[in-house]
């Protein structure tokens, strides 16, 4: 069994976690609610490397890329860098059930940053 009750307060929900009192009654063993696990997902992004650089001449100093993500389009709080410039796919794990939005980057040795790419959609349900 666990506390059950209809107005609970931030106070009284930190109190009932930490300490799980003020069940049904004194003399019931109090015990925490069910843990639900969560399903973490992932999203593998495929891209094709650059050859050129803006100008239209030959890349030849790719460095590698950056894959930006987050939940509302637009805006990317989460990233990590591929430092192999031969990579052409990454999995991007643990992510929890929602929608996600990526753009990618790819980087020169001298630290030249692309404009973002495309934006691409998952849904981890």
């Amino acid at each position: 069994m666990y506390c059950a009750r209809s107005n609970w307060g931030i106070a009284s929900i930190l109190a009932g976690l930490l300490s799980l009192q003020g069940c049904a009654s004194d003399n019931e063993a109090a015990t925490a609610p069910p843990v639900i696990p969560v399903v973490l997902g992932a999203a593998t992004l495929d891209w094709m490397p650059p050859t050129t650089n803006m100008d239209g001449s030959p890349l030849a100093d790719l460095g590698g890329y950056r894959i930006y993500w987050g939940t509302t389009p637009g805006a990317y709080p989460n990233s990590v860098t591929v430092i192999n410039p031969g990579l052409a796919s990454y999995m991007v794990e643990n992510l929890v059930p929602s929608t996600y939005y990526f753009v990618t980057t790819a980087f020169n040795t001298s630290g030249g940053e692309s404009g973002f790419s495309n934006m691409v959609q998952k849904t981890i349900p």
